[in-house]
């Protein structure tokens, strides 16, 4: 009886032992779980207090390089996309580098550059083989417009006269100056003496000393030449869209470095978006990157909004255009495709949706 009576208080002995271990184990977790809570808030200073969330390791910084052509509007949502840090939130610190077309698209195709806004030039370098693609359109509708010295009242008057462009060949300027004068009545490579004379303002000079009389601009170097006494006429016509200002690549780069490619597009069109949605910040970008009064930037920016791309993409009518529009460069009709890969874009579109950022 006595070691029946030994063997019970020591299975009642156990029993305690075990619900106490049990009861120090469980201790330990909950003193374990809430130290780790406020560690997690540390390192990522939002953290809830009731959920755990892996820290995630920093991204490397790039530098990728961009060239543009100049000071413009249809650049404005790569600059927005800067000022507010959609690059930098994609891992990217951009170099924006200005350059000629030919210049820059050399570049990308070498690796020196990674991108170029330079739309027009690059569909048509892809249309005669050159290894580059636009990935993306910021202004997918032409925003030009024919302005003159007073005492020409018409595109048809100037037959005769002499008008300047900013390049000639695969240039949108020289481009639709040509189709703007078609649209007249006139033979743009017959009555008119097309020249190159550089910039917008470079232009306005010239007409202001008499050497030309007429060219072709773009908001907001088109406002500042009216407010100095010149006459607009008018911008084309039946030409719905048109590549302007976008992103093209490399083949190599969108072979080799899709990622990449699928980060500067999700930045881009975040810019877009918030161009397109915030006027007051975008006057506001406007007037300190073009050094514009604002009342100049407000017009600019009414006159241009509709011509931003809402989410980056353009139809297949748009490149073909391109195609039509150089039938007397020699460049042979080509499908989007060979000018275009928006393969990348339609992934970033579809994310984007999904985050409420693209309607």
């Amino acid at each position: 009886m006595s070691c029946l009576g030994v063997d019970k208080r020591l299975a009642a002995f156990s029993v305690r032992i075990g619900f106490l271990v049990a009861a120090w184990l469980v201790a330990l977790v909950l003193v374990g779980t809430a130290y780790e809570f406020p560690m997690a808030a540390d390192w990522s200073g939002s953290v809830p207090s009731d959920s755990i969330q892996v820290e995630k390791a920093p991204r490397k910084t790039e530098m990728v390089r961009l060239g543009y052509s100049g000071p413009s509007m249809g650049n404005i949502p790569l600059l927005m996309a800067n000022k507010r840090g959609f690059l930098a939130d994609e891992g990217f610190q951009i170099q924006f580098i200005q350059a000629r077309s030919n210049v820059s698209i050399a570049a990308v195709v070498t690796g020196d550059m990674q991108f170029t806004s330079a739309t027009v030039s690059s569909a048509s370098a892809a249309g005669r083989g050159v290894p580059i693609k636009v990935v993306a359109v910021i202004v997918n509708r032409p925003y030009q417009y024919f302005i003159v010295k007073p005492g020409i009242n018409s595109v048809n008057e100037l037959r005769g006269k002499i008008f300047a462009v900013d390049s000639l060949g695969a240039s949108t300027t020289y481009l639709l100056a040509k189709e703007m004068m078609r649209q007249a009545g006139l033979d743009p490579d017959k009555d008119v003496k097309i020249i190159t004379v550089g910039d917008a303002f470079a232009r306005i000079a010239q007409m202001k000393a008499g050497t030309i009389d007429g060219t072709s601009m773009t908001p907001p170097q088109l406002i500042v030449a009216r407010n100095q006494g010149f006459r607009i006429l008018g911008s084309i016509k039946n030409v719905p869209e048109l590549p302007s200002t976008g992103l093209a690549t490399s083949e190599k780069l969108l072979k080799e470095n899709p990622e990449q490619v699928r980060r500067m597009l999700r930045a881009t069109v975040k810019g877009l978006a918030f161009v397109r949605d915030n006027r007051e910040e975008t006057i506001r970008l406007v007037m300190d990157h073009l050094k514009l009064d604002r009342a100049i930037a407000e017009e600019s920016y009414e006159l241009v909004r509709d011509a931003y791309s809402p989410d980056g993409s353009m139809s297949d009518q748009g490149f073909q255009l391109v195609s039509e529009l150089q039938r007397d460069t020699g460049l042979k009709s080509n499908p989007a495709s060979h000018m275009s890969d928006f393969s990348l874009l339609r992934q970033v579109q579809k994310q984007l949706k999904f985050e409420g950022i693209l309607k």
